[in-house]
């Protein structure tokens, strides 16, 4: 006996997914920002109750044509590594290829996201 329920769930997923590859091209091919948008020094939002001292930052940094990342943890250096820009992200990439991956928050050329954590980063002045 065949599950009514089942085909319904099947037949729905398939849907979000062809609607989310759709959404994630028509982003890809409107991408208004380009690597020099993300060249600059950022903080990580803190919250009213925190010292800007327990929060990072990062830095992305064209040097001669090298692209370096480089990131601070309590103020003390954490990482220098490469990053490289593609489908409106910049993806860091560390010692043993951590990588880390960010994007800005909608249309705003001020405020980063980490994709895989959400923590918000602002561009510092």
């Amino acid at each position: 006996m065949r599950n009514p329920l089942l085909g319904k769930a099947l037949c729905l997923a398939a849907a979000i997914a062809a609607a989310t590859s759709v959404a994630t091209d028509a982003a890809q091919r409107t991408c208004r920002f380009t690597q020099r948008d993300f060249i600059a020094n950022w903080g990580e939002r803190v919250a009213p109750d925190e010292s800007a001292e327990d929060t990072k930052e990062l830095q992305f940094d064209l040097d001669n044509g090298h692209r370096i990342s480089r990131s601070w943890l309590h103020q003390r250096p954490e990482m220098t590594g490469t990053w490289s820009f593609s489908n409106c992200r910049i993806t860091a990439r560390g010692p043993d290829n951590m990588t880390m991956t960010y994007r800005f928050l909608g249309s705003d050329r001020n405020r980063l996201v980490d994709v895989e954590s959400g923590v918000t980063y602002r561009r510092l002045r």
